[in-house]
């Protein structure tokens, strides 16, 4: 059931309507809080979800987790799919820092490879005041055959304040100058570099040992472009280190670069996977 959910959800990723998306995450919520009501008895500490504070004179801790999800269709349909994400985290005294690749592919045994999207992003924050104040770097860079822009290259310098600081629950707020080099589709490649703002929060939310809630908004504005984008993930653990996740992605660009052959403004994106944690 769940294999034949993603096979719907990537295939028809840029028509989905809204009734659609709302059916996809109600459908995957049935199966994940299921899951985790009853795997309780089968749990171990090895996926931990707590939520590390600033500024405690701990041992520093490295961690992170695998994400993997996909289709192979036959018969009428020789096309396959594929994603995957991988999560690094290290964290010691008053340094929080994280890393992300994440890559979708898609294609058939005809044609071969013909769509893919590789992200790949690292933020490190420094809390001056913990757990309150700290300063950040970030920066990402992706290609994705499937958004108005072929290549993206994101960094960002600033100010963030930790505005809920709780053992199960913290949300940040962070913001400063950010520097943008695009690349559109298509045969022209129109490349923009831009000086701009960035603005972003991050909350998440152990709802209990075995359910996490994660949400996750950034926006860009410079004088060419305005980005946002939205990830909504929940992980629920199904037996020790092994997880489901569920994440709805939204990317949205105001302006369609002039050649571009993606002219869709808005970009979204529901992904079912099994996460592997250590």
């Amino acid at each position: 059931m769940a294999v034949y959910i993603y096979r719907k959800m990537i295939n028809n990723r840029h028509r989905l309507t809204d009734h659609m998306k709302f059916l996809i995450s109600l459908i995957g919520l049935t199966i994940i809080f299921p899951i985790s009501a009853i795997g309780s008895k089968f749990l171990d500490q090895g996926n931990d979800f707590s939520i590390f504070q600033p500024g405690d004179k701990v041992p520093a801790k490295f961690y992170g987790d695998i994400s993997i999800g996909g289709s192979l269709n036959t018969g009428n349909s020789n096309s396959y799919n594929l994603n995957t994400k991988l999560d690094l985290n290290y964290n010691k005294n008053k340094w929080v820092n994280t890393g992300t690749f994440q890559s979708q592919i898609g294609g058939d045994r005809t044609t071969g490879l013909n769509n893919r999207n590789y992200n790949l992003q690292g933020q490190s924050k420094y809390f001056f005041k913990p757990p309150v104040s700290f300063w950040y770097g970030f920066t990402s860079y992706t290609l994705d055959t499937f958004n108005t822009y072929r290549t993206v290259s994101l960094n960002s310098l600033g100010y963030g304040q930790r505005l809920l600081n709780r053992k199960d629950m913290t949300l940040d707020l962070e913001g400063g100058p950010s520097y943008t080099r695009r690349r559109a589709q298509g045969d022209t490649g129109l490349i923009q570099t831009e000086m701009g703002i960035l603005g972003s929060v991050t909350y998440n939310w152990i709802i209990s040992d075995n359910i996490k809630f994660t949400q996750f908004l950034l926006a860009t504005r410079d004088k060419l472009n305005t980005y946002t984008q939205s990830t909504t993930s929940l992980t629920s653990k199904i037996i020790k280190n092994l997880a489901l996740s569920i994440s709805l992605n939204y990317e949205h660009n105001t302006n369609i670069p002039l050649g571009s052959t993606n002219t869709e403004k808005t970009d979204t994106q529901t992904l079912l996977s099994v996460v592997y944690g250590f």
